[in-house]
């Protein structure tokens, strides 16, 4: 009885082990997602558009939202979500890198229950900095040129960083069996050049503040050079015309 006992246990327990090894493959199976971003640099920005949207049709992947801007230098960039099915994911990679000139590239596996709450904290703290930036710009103060254009690179690069990472958002609430991947685009040219660092901007201040000491020193020797015509102009009208105007002056007194 006692043997018995103990099998019947021993079933119910290995069955227990099975059902709850199930419920966490099937629960890893959810938290699982395969991503992947590549990043494109092309000459035309509306070719890379129609090749890619052409590419995505012709794959059967879905093209969730996709986003375009103009630089401050007046160039596009922007970004596409497409979605398709994991067995697709690197057939699809591999005809993407074809349509332009590949700039980076990576993929991973995540399984982050908590990363959703983290990207929406690191978006809020992005915006409060966006928010922050549009207010230095919009301030009633004389700026100079390089500044405004320094404070517009910083505001589209940071808004540019909040889309991606709503993006990252996105792409954890995908359904199982699903793949994400990430184009971002630029046309040639665009943000190639590093933003400038604090020695950058201390020798371009003191670039332009001495431009600005050089215009005014033009400036004060015209002035005095002006200045100087005009007292020597008075004097030689004065040597010029004493003659005549004393005997006048004398005939007036007298």
């Amino acid at each position: 009885m006692l043997g018995f006992v103990l099998l019947v246990a021993m079933q119910r327990f290995i069955s227990t082990c099975v059902a709850a090894t199930a419920l966490l493959a099937g629960v890893s199976a959810q938290t699982q997602y395969t991503s992947a971003s590549i990043t494109l640099k092309t000459e035309n920005y509306e070719t890379l558009n129609q090749k890619l949207r052409g590419l995505i049709s012709t794959e059967g992947a879905t093209l969730l939202d996709s986003k375009i801007n103009v630089s401050p230098k007046g160039r596009s960039y922007g970004w596409f979500r497409i979605i398709t099915q994991e067995s697709k994911l690197n057939s699809l990679r591999e005809k993407v890198r074809s349509i332009a000139t590949l700039a980076g590239e990576s993929s991973n596996t995540e399984a982050n229950a908590n990363k959703i709450t983290e990207l929406e904290a690191r978006r809020s703290r992005l915006q409060e900095h966006i928010q922050r930036l549009d207010g230095m710009l919009g301030k009633e103060r004389k700026l100079r040129g390089s500044d405004v254009l320094f404070l517009q690179e910083r505001i589209h690069r940071a808004k540019l960083d909040y889309d991606l990472l709503g993006l990252d958002q996105e792409k954890l609430k995908q359904k199982p069996g699903t793949s994400t991947l990430i184009v971002t685009a630029f046309e040639a040219g665009v943000d190639t050049a590093p933003m400038p660092g604090p020695k950058d901007r201390i020798v371009g201040s003191v670039k332009t503040e001495a431009k600005g000491m050089l215009e005014w020193s033009i400036a004060m020797l015209v002035f005095l050079v002006k200045a100087a015509v005009i007292v020597l102009a008075g004097s030689f009208a004065w040597r010029l015309f004493k003659p005549k105007m004393k005997p006048l002056a004398d005939k007036i007194v007298g």
